[in-house]
């Protein structure tokens, strides 16, 4: 995969100017990055916060989107951020399904999201929000800049374009056991006390189509493909 980047000081929010690119012909590979978003997204169609400092970025993905790998696309894309940030010297985990974290504190997210081109064809876009030398926007979230040598948001990115090309290609592959080994190497909280949904469970696994497995305190084993996973 050849990554075309472009870069701009300030936009709404990358993923939607990635999303409008490929709406209108742009092939995959397009990488969209800002200083600053004014309208930033999170999950569940939060707020993200994005100062200058951290990296803002999003990727026009070469995989299928309505094939059995679609639930893995965050995991896959979590992968290779984490695997980029340890080329760096950072230790980051993946938490279930699409946040970054330092420890127990956050270093960032992803966000996928898919639209119909005019061909009436899906395209994914990939964001990803990380605290770089930003200030963290909250008292639970992390950055690198203890890291020596401080890396910039674009090392960040140029690191995150070495390490994505593998997971795109196990994605078009369809090697969803792949997919999953990586992520379970990468995994915050498995088989640690945790709460999902406010639930006490135990995180065991993950489903060959990205779904979290857990376990409550009764031993009853169940399958999650959205929720929110915290420690106790």
């Amino acid at each position: 995969m050849t990554y075309r980047s472009i870069r701009f000081p300030a936009v709404g929010s990358t993923n939607d100017v990635a999303l409008d690119a490929a709406q209108a012909g742009q092939d995959p590979g397009l990488v969209v990055s800002a200083g600053i978003q004014t309208a930033g997204k999170g999950q569940s169609a939060r707020d993200w916060e994005s100062n200058p400092g951290g990296l803002w970025a999003s990727v026009i993905l070469d995989v299928d989107p309505p094939g059995p790998t679609r639930g893995l696309i965050p995991l896959a894309v979590g992968c290779a951020i984490c695997r980029a940030l340890d080329d760096l010297g950072a230790e980051v985990q993946l938490r279930w399904p699409n946040d970054l974290m330092r420890g127990d504190d956050k270093l960032g997210g992803i966000l996928v999201e898919t639209r119909s081109t005019r061909e009436a064809l899906d395209v994914v876009v990939a964001g990803m929000g990380l605290n770089v030398v930003n200030e963290p926007p909250v008292a639970d979230a992390e950055n690198l800049a203890d890291l020596s040598p401080t890396p910039s948001p674009e090392d960040v990115l140029a690191a995150v374009l070495e390490r994505l090309p593998a997971m795109e290609r196990a994605l078009r592959e369809g090697d969803a056991d792949r997919i999953c080994r990586v992520f379970m190497d990468n995994a915050w909280g498995m088989g640690e006390p945790m709460a999902f949904d406010g639930e006490p469970v135990v995180p065991k696994d993950v489903a060959i189509d990205g779904a979290l497995i857990v376990e409550d305190p009764e031993g009853e084993v169940s399958v999650h493909r959205s929720g929110s996973l915290r420690r106790r």
